[in-house]
């Protein structure tokens, strides 16, 4: 019986061999079954590895156990399973595990004699899968024995717990929306690379193969968590000091409370006064912590930018503040976004906020700050979008950059800068500054026809030009292929002299080449 059930091969071939063996009274065969079902289940839903597959399995016993508790035929944990869409399953599990609260799951299984199938008893069973921080939680709940790390980190994390909810207002609102649209950089460029080295990160350390990402963490300039800058120690002093800086990493990866982040950073001072170093590397520590615990650190790791996104949150969602260094602070503010429903399943999202908050922040001179230069939006997003959406996409894409050469011919290529913070949660395809009270905003847009254009474009000019944090520009252009009708110029002209508005349209025709 049992080279039978072995040799069936889809999970509904199981589950009807099961309720076969339950018709004919054969209680051990239906187990085996509808255990070799859960297998074969895992293996059809995408799960690979044995603790893919052991997660998988906690997911269906759980659902399992719901509808028979519910009396329900049929239960799906959506929320879970959406998790598993958007962190894959070990992350996810991580995710559920590292809450200082057991998850309804964990309380479930375990009341119903199934703790064995719980997230933290598979993690526990496989280790090498997951970071250190996660086996050393899931140990904690099964055995009731806290590691002094895993304490640290609850004591960080009951200060932040006492944090108020958020109370949106309708500003914070529309950044998280603009935040959100699958076609920024945020989402296009950003989150890929931010997702890839989160996850060779969580390999390594799972792996304990440390050595691997040491240059990821602390000498790559832009490494996905957060882009260093002139804060980089240089490639040989970060070989100089490899063994020291693979321990230290190590003991980040043991323990992601705050107290260890100031210890880190007394130590490397040490290190600078003593000539190992030339300067105290903060960006690169907070980095570290970020990179290594991204269920807890967000991704703004400079102290004074952090700062100033706290007063946005103040302002905008009520956030209170704790005192202490960045780790504590960042806690905090990673706890409060975490409230917000937004992000309650995203955590990389929630960390990616606090920037994109920032690049909005006007400056002390009240003014957007400016940065010359385009980079070219890459054609995939983590989002996807339907083939009709990607063509418009990659013809944009293409008038952006043909648009940006014709600027810089015309205004020089200091003046011109592309993506352009609005101040407002949006993005201005172009804009070409003269100075800090003198600018021009170019809106491009994919159309049939100019009249198209204009629709989509001016609501969109109007916002990132007149918001009380706007650009306020002296012209407002509409960038499309097109050539302007009669009825559509008189249009413009009557919005430009009644209301004193400043539109022009601008066609392009793109060479044969591009």
């Amino acid at each position: 019986m049992d080279e039978i059930i072995a040799r069936i091969k889809t999970a509904k071939e199981a589950r009807t061999f099961a309720q076969n063996a339950k018709t004919l009274g054969n209680v051990a065969a239906e187990a085996k079954a509808l255990d070799r079902a859960m297998d074969l289940q895992a293996q059809e839903d995408g799960f690979v590895t044995a603790a893919q597959v052991a997660i998988a399995r906690a997911l269906y016993v759980y659902e399992a156990e719901q509808a028979r508790a519910k009396g329900q035929k049929k239960y799906l944990a959506k929320r879970t399973r959406n998790m598993f869409r958007v962190h894959g399953p070990l992350l996810a599990a991580e995710r559920m595990v590292l809450s200082p609260r057991p998850s309804q799951g964990y309380a479930v299984l375990t009341q119903a004699g199934l703790g064995s199938a719980s997230f933290e008893s598979i993690i526990d069973k496989y280790p090498e899968e997951f970071s250190a921080q996660a086996v050393l939680a899931a140990r904690a709940r099964l055995t009731g024995f806290k590691p002094q790390a895993l304490i640290s980190l609850e004591t960080a994390d009951i200060g932040a717990s006492h944090v108020p909810p958020p109370a949106l207002d309708p500003e914070a609102l529309l950044f998280i929306q603009r935040f959100k649209d699958p076609e920024n950089r945020f989402q296009m460029s950003w989150k890929p690379h931010y997702t890839e080295t989160i996850a060779l990160v969580r390999e390594a350390i799972g792996g304990d193969r440390l050595a691997e990402i040491v240059d990821l963490i602390w000498s790559d300039k832009d490494n996905g968590v957060s882009n260093a800058g002139q804060g980089l120690l240089g490639q040989e002093a970060i070989d100089s000091l490899r063994p020291k800086f693979e321990a230290l990493t190590r003991e980040i990866a043991a323990d992601a409370s705050p107290e260890k982040y100031q210890q880190v950073l007394l130590r490397l001072e040490e290190w600078r006064d003593e000539g190992l170093i030339i300067k105290l590397p903060r960006l690169l520590i907070g980095r570290a912590f970020a990179a290594i615990h991204p269920l807890i650190y967000h991704t703004l790791v400079v102290d004074d930018k952090q700062e100033r996104v706290i007063e946005w949150l103040r302002a905008k969602t009520g956030f209170s503040s704790p005192e202490g260094n960045w780790a504590e602070k960042a806690v905090a503010v990673a706890q409060h976004l975490s409230q917000i429903e937004f992000f309650d399943d995203e955590s990389l999202e929630r960390n990616m906020f606090p920037w994109f908050v920032f690049e909005h922040l006007r400056d002390e001179d009240r003014v957007v700050p400016f940065r010359a230069g385009h980079k070219e939006r890459p054609l995939a997003a983590t989002a996807q979008l339907p083939a009709a959406q990607r063509r418009i996409l990659l013809r944009h894409n293409k008038l952006q950059t043909y648009l940006y050469s014709l600027l810089c011919e015309q205004y020089g290529k200091d003046l011109v800068g592309t993506e352009h913070p609005t101040g407002s949660g949006g993005y201005a395809d172009a804009v070409v500054r003269f100075s800090n009270a003198s600018c021009f905003l170019y809106e491009v847009k994919v159309s049939l026809t100019a009249a198209g254009a204009v629709r989509e474009a001016v609501g969109q000019l109007l916002e990132y030009a007149y918001r009380p944090t706007g650009l306020e520009p002296e012209k407002l252009f509409i960038v499309a292929e097109p050539p302007i009708d009669s009825v559509t110029a008189q249009f413009l002209q009557r919005m430009n002299a009644e209301f004193g508005l400043k539109f022009e349209y601008l066609q392009l025709t793109l060479p044969e080449d591009i």
